[in-house]
């Protein structure tokens, strides 16, 4: 008799334990996930990953954002004789370019015509070899017309600016090296940074180094005493080197 009840007991016992156990596994799968970590979506690389001139050309004048993958060496061949620049990106447009370690060489009056909205950043040189009223890079055409340089090399192997502005455009300028084969703005046809006569157009620097160049100096001729943003300063680092860093406090 004493067998018979305590065998019931334990059935009776075993059948609650696997009840909790049901209603655990339950409560478990049915918490609405609040303790579990939620699933990361893959992120997707939706820029353009270009390895030749035309890829490049092509994918800055369709506004996408561009990683350089190679070197890139514009040839007279690149160059239509519709336009005078090696690249552009089109008004209306934004594109954010990473120069990725690599360089870019110019051949044409404008290496980098901006008439839309591009920034430009990551280690790199942007060279123009064309040696007549040559720009490296810059903005022009409208109001809206905008270059932001965070980093890179920008060296002008011509006779005249190394970054323009002009048509009421804007260049702003973060972080960089720059300097042209006539650095100086006592040059009548050259110097590193320049705003067209007669523009509307604004420079600013927040950052970079100038090599025999010091954007405190401005633009005389159309009445910019300096370039440096407000809060923000030029020191000579080493001869003829300027960098602009922000005032400290």
């Amino acid at each position: 008799m004493k067998s018979s009840l305590l065998y019931g007991a334990l059935t009776v016992l075993v059948a609650v334990i696997a009840v909790f156990a049901v209603f655990a596994a339950i409560g478990s799968d049915s918490n609405d996930g609040h303790d579990k970590e939620p699933e990361k979506e893959p992120e997707v690389d939706l820029r353009a990953h270009v390895a030749t001139c035309d890829e490049l050309y092509s994918a800055l004048e369709k506004g996408s954002d561009v990683v350089l993958e190679s070197d890139m060496v514009f040839t007279e061949k690149h160059i239509s004789l519709s336009r005078n620049w090696d690249l552009y990106v089109p008004e209306g447009t934004v594109s954010t370019l990473d120069l990725n370690g690599h360089s870019i060489t110019c051949v044409s009056t404008w290496g980098i015509k901006v008439f839309g909205d591009l920034t430009i950043k990551g280690g790199g040189d942007v060279i123009n070899r064309y040696t007549v009223n040559s720009v490296v890079a810059g903005a022009a055409k409208t109001s809206d017309a905008v270059l932001r340089i965070y980093g890179g090399s920008y060296n002008n192997l011509g006779d005249s600016e190394t970054i323009l502005a002009r048509d009421g455009s804007s260049v702003e300028i973060y972080g960089g090296t720059f300097t042209s084969k006539v650095p100086s703005v006592t040059y009548s046809n050259g110097c590193v940074l320049n705003i067209e006569d007669k523009s509307t157009s604004k420079i600013t620097v927040y950052g970079g180094r100038f090599l025999g160049y010091d954007p405190a100096t401005g633009d005389g001729a159309t009445g910019r005493s300096t370039f440096v943003a407000e809060g923000y300063v030029s020191e000579m680092i080493s001869e003829k080197v300027f960098e602009v860093k922000k005032v400290s406090v």
